[in-house]
């Protein structure tokens, strides 16, 4: 493939990394500069919680736990308040119960087992509770966890619904999306992805980000040559590719030689990617700054 007019890019690299002891589940960057994560103990069926300043790596706590260990998951992040949710049982995913931690510390401020999060608007989260043939909106001070009014009945109803239709989550940060064929992306893409030669052997969906139409973050999951008639593994690999002259500024292997395709765990926020690595691994890489240089 010969390519015209433009300058080649830097290669990439991390800035810095994070390393759990059991695997991180899931990752919410908020808007003032932090990083949220969930970490999971598969085994011991324990869920912490950890938050890392985002350009620097430094860890400001880690290893937050509440009451409820295992059925428990990140919500939302409002301002400076990380919200958990519970569930109904086990058994359901719906969501039931409210926990807020400090956003500065992991602590624990309060908690509301009865209601369910359905948005934060300013200085309040919004919740709902079922009760019998009715139900109720609550509006809650975010940081204290005091009631401050409710609607109930119908008059709940429409609060609920307005405050749906009314909360607009606009996409701040970029996430990857499901690319069923690879024919789908372009030619000099598919190309990257088929090594060239067209031996690599794809197994299962694609999953990519653009970034401001000049670098694409793509996830592949490739069949690795089997040996001695054993089945054969699957490579996750991550590649950051410049759209404006087709280099490969970054070539990671993400998950190594598993049974079947593993929806990873990457996202793009404030000009950094952050992706997993063997699921315990936290990278983060600087997209700006790898600039074309003159030929």
């Amino acid at each position: 493939m010969k390519l015209f007019g433009f300058r080649r890019r830097q290669k990439l690299s991390a800035s810095w990394t994070y390393t759990v002891d059991g695997v991180i589940w899931r990752l919410v960057p908020t808007r003032t500069g932090r990083l949220v994560g969930e970490e999971r103990d598969l085994p011991g069926k324990k869920a912490s919680f950890f938050c890392i300043d985002q350009p620097t790596g430094r860890v400001l706590w880690q290893k937050a736990t509440v009451d409820e260990q295992w059925w428990v998951g990140i919500e939302a992040v409002h301002r400076d308040l990380l919200v958990l949710h519970s569930y109904s049982s086990p058994d359901l995913p719906e969501h039931k119960g409210i926990i807020g931690l400090d956003l500065m510390s992991g602590r624990q401020l309060w908690a509301r087992s009865e209601m369910r999060f359905i948005p934060a608007v300013n200085e309040s989260v919004f919740a709902t509770s079922q009760g019998v043939g009715t139900k109720s909106i609550a509006e809650i001070e975010y940081r204290t966890g005091s009631l401050l009014q409710s609607w109930e009945g119908g008059e709940g109803e429409r609060k609920e619904q307005e405050l749906l239709r009314t909360d607009s989550t606009d996409e701040w940060f970029g996430v990857p999306s499901l690319v069923s064929n690879p024919a789908d992306l372009s030619p000099w893409i598919a190309h990257v992805l088929r090594g060239g030669s067209g031996t690599r052997e794809l197994v299962g969906p694609l999953e990519a980000l653009d970034h401001n139409g000049q670098v694409l973050v793509l996830c592949s999951h490739e069949r690795l040559a089997g040996a001695d008639k054993r089945p054969a593994g699957i490579n996750t690999v991550l590649r950051v590719i410049d759209q404006r002259s087709g280099a490969v500024l970054l070539e990671d292997i993400v998950n190594t030689n598993v049974s079947g395709p593993i929806p990873e765990l990457f996202l793009v926020y404030h000009e950094t990617l952050y992706y997993v690595k063997e699921r315990k691994e936290l990278v983060a890489v600087r997209l700006a700054g790898a600039e074309r240089e003159g030929h």
